[in-house]
């Protein structure tokens, strides 16, 4: 994993202006890769506080083909975004397309408002694999973004990855194995672990869990004491909708149980048959992922990893379809926004032998 240096400190705006004259208070914007051995994030930094949708609807054409080329933008130096002008800002990257609400959700999060809602709300000691947003759904959004309300007292680096050159970087015997087969993933809910039924689909009604499930592909199955169980088969790989490359699109290392943290999963294996933890994943056959090659997504993933620590106003830019995001385990206050925009079909599923 490439980590950021340490930001600079910068003068204030006063006494440079002291310095060098009325000049200083130009607004300037200066363009750069982040990293110097990585094509993402590209910085977009400004000297001035300048309203972030605004600058972002004038220069609309240069953000898109920043994430064409990049996949991953980085607004810095910019003025605070509420939550609405927060959210119109990614619609506009999506050309107006708007995300359903969260279905089907893997994790918590608080809504701040109707389009905006916190980053998953994950114990602060844990951290978050890396992952595109909604890549287990029969949909994913094709914009996701994030913004620093509050940062961590400490430093906490925000990992993203480039999932073209993760596919590329997969030992060939893995990507055969993911391509050929797909993923399968498989959920509990209601068994005093992870996320009730309730809170995953945001219902309190029986036919409307199965109206989802049914409208994503999803087989389901209402086990005793409320309980519900689902599986679901996706593909593994995707092409991009645009480039046409191929990406690494699953969140098997995620599912996985033995990649949990070391403590938490071994209790769940120890207090829990496997087919009733709360999630895990498999092949797209039912079989299972083996330890040898759990350890080479993680490889794989460690690898194209670059990670930079959150300023506060900062603005995360995502092609979610190419670039995934996690979070690191911090300490303190802490406190990150995110919306999505656009739709992106799921790719076929891939036919298992008979």
């Amino acid at each position: 994993m490439i980590l950021a240096k340490p930001p600079l400190k910068r003068a204030s705006r006063r006494r440079l202006g002291a310095v060098f004259g009325p000049a200083i208070n130009q607004p300037r914007i200066e363009r750069r890769p982040l990293f110097t051995e990585r094509h993402l994030p590209l910085l977009i930094e400004t000297s001035a506080e300048i309203e972030p949708r605004g600058w972002a609807d004038a220069h609309h054409d240069e953000l898109k083909a920043h994430l064409r080329e990049r996949g991953a933008v980085l607004l810095r130096g910019f003025a605070a975004a509420d939550p609405e002008s927060f959210a119109g800002l990614i619609r506009d990257l999506a050309d107006g397309a708007e995300f359903r609400p969260l279905e089907n959700r893997s994790a918590l999060c608080t809504a701040v408002s109707e389009k905006i809602g916190t980053s998953t709300e994950y114990p602060p000691q844990h951290e978050v694999h890396l992952h595109q947003e909604f890549s287990y759904g029969a949909s994913c959004p094709s914009i996701l973004a994030f913004r620093c309300e509050i940062a961590a007292e400490e430093r906490v680096d925000m990992p993203i990855a480039d999932c073209a050159a993760l596919y590329r970087r997969m030992p060939e015997t893995v990507r055969t194995a993911f391509e050929t087969r797909g993923v399968m993933y498989v959920r509990n809910y209601g068994h005093h672990l992870g996320l009730s039924w309730q809170e995953a689909f945001q219902t309190e009604t029986r036919a409307e869990v199965e109206a989802i499930c049914q409208a994503d592909g999803i087989e389901f199955e209402w086990l005793a004491h409320d309980c519900l169980r689902t599986r679901k088969r996706c593909a593994a790989v995707r092409r991009h909708p645009e480039s046409g490359d191929l990406l690494w699109f699953n969140q098997a290392h995620l599912f996985h149980v033995d990649n949990l943290p070391k403590e938490i999963g071994a209790y769940r294996r120890s207090h829990f048959a496997r087919q009733v933890l709360p999630r895990n994943a498999y092949f797209g056959d039912g079989s299972p992922i083996d330890g040898d090659t759990l350890q080479a997504l993680n490889r794989a993933w460690a690898a194209e990893t670059v990670a930079f620590p959150w300023q506060v106003n900062d603005l995360l830019l995502l092609d979610n379809v190419r670039v995934a995001h996690g979070r690191q385990s911090y300490h303190g206050d802490r406190r990150i926004q995110a919306g999505m925009a656009g739709v992106v079909p799921a790719p076929p599923t891939p036919e298992l032998p008979a």
